[in-house]
């Protein structure tokens, strides 16, 4: 008997040792041209491309990563991708200069941010049409779901502030004031801080959601003497918890660095040198892999967490512009 428990034993543990991982795509659009690309997200090798409208910025996927969300801020259309064909399954017109959506815990609507219009849309997915518009601060960039689902946090690039929705009214619940135009956010997985970039500043600042205040301003760096600002006064542009949210990977698009920043006591413990303007993050769900999107440099850097080294550089052609970027499930036919 024991011989036969020892040998089951050995067979689980080879079994859980060479175990399959969990089929993800890594998607990347090419915001300066009219692609989305396909890559594997771990040989780092391209798949297919599909054309989508000019610019697309916005990028979400559902949660079985079958459908593919793309917003243009050149035509101002959300198109649905179908993930099997690589099709454009379905399509709306939106407004002026959408940006980076969010969807609802429950994956039945899409908060997209209207730049141009001082505004986020609601869109229902299925069927597909939009529900209404919320006026905002000015300027609403990007958008993010908290980890309960009770709420959607909007930036807003020149409005100073974060804007807080309720997404079960489907309204605007308060805005929340900043000293600066408020870049990309990270909402913490426990809910109680909205770690938050800023316009002209290396660095971020702590948003307290319930206290609806800036409680701590976090400055990395500086602006070298003798440097001109970067495009849109964008010093930081991504922010990424990683292991457990004990660590905040930061963008440096001055120095074109990522910082890396203990969540303990927030203060910098690494830095990686990768390429020009770092724009997105995104994680493989195995918490192994970090994608960073180069946009300068035509590029999507993936990046091992634990030893904070770059393991590869996929390249894409000059000018196309690499921006959102977004791991999923992948789909198979």
């Amino acid at each position: 008997m024991r011989i036969l428990i020892a040998g089951l034993a050995i067979m689980l543990a080879t079994s859980a040792g060479t175990a399959q991982p969990k089929p993800v795509t890594l998607w990347v659009t090419l915001g300066d041209s009219d692609q989305l690309v396909e890559v594997d997200a771990y040989t780092f090798k391209e798949i297919r491309r599909i054309t989508t409208d000019p610019r697309p910025h916005g990028l979400a996927a559902s949660a079985d990563g079958a459908k593919i969300y793309i917003g243009s801020d050149r035509t101002g259309n959300f198109q649905v991708i179908d993930a099997r064909t690589g099709t454009i399954g379905g399509q709306i017109a939106l407004g002026k200069d959408p940006n980076q959506m969010t969807l609802t815990k429950d994956g039945r609507f899409a908060y997209v941010p209207m730049r141009g219009e001082n505004a986020v849309a609601i869109v229902e997915l299925n069927p597909l049409r939009l529900v209404k518009k919320i006026p905002m601060n000015e300027g609403p960039h990007d958008a993010y779901t908290s980890a309960d689902g009770t709420r959607v946090y909007v930036g807003a690039q020149y409005g100073n502030a974060v804007a807080v929705f309720d997404p079960a009214t489907q309204s605007l619940l308060h805005q929340i004031p900043t000293s600066d135009g408020v870049r990309p956010l990270e909402p913490a997985e426990n809910g109680r801080i909205i770690y938050t970039a800023l316009s002209n500043l290396i660095g971020f600042v702590l948003v307290d959601p319930d206290s609806r205040s800036v409680v701590r301003r976090v400055e990395l760096a500086q602006l070298p003497d003798g440097v001109p600002k970067p495009y849109l006064n964008t010093y930081t542009h991504a922010l990424q918890l990683v292991k457990n949210d004990s660590e905040l990977w930061v963008t440096d698009c001055v120095n074109d660095l990522i910082r890396i920043v203990s969540t303990r006591d927030l203060k910098e413990i690494a830095q990686i040198r990768v390429g020009k303007f770092p724009h997105w993050f995104t994680v493989r769900p195995d918490g192994q892999v970090l994608f960073v999107s180069l946009w300068d440099s035509h590029a999507v850097a993936a990046i091992d967490i634990a030893s904070r080294k770059v393991l590869t550089n996929i390249q894409f052609p000059r000018g196309s512009g690499p921006k959102r970027i977004l791991v999923a499930p992948k789909v198979t036919n």
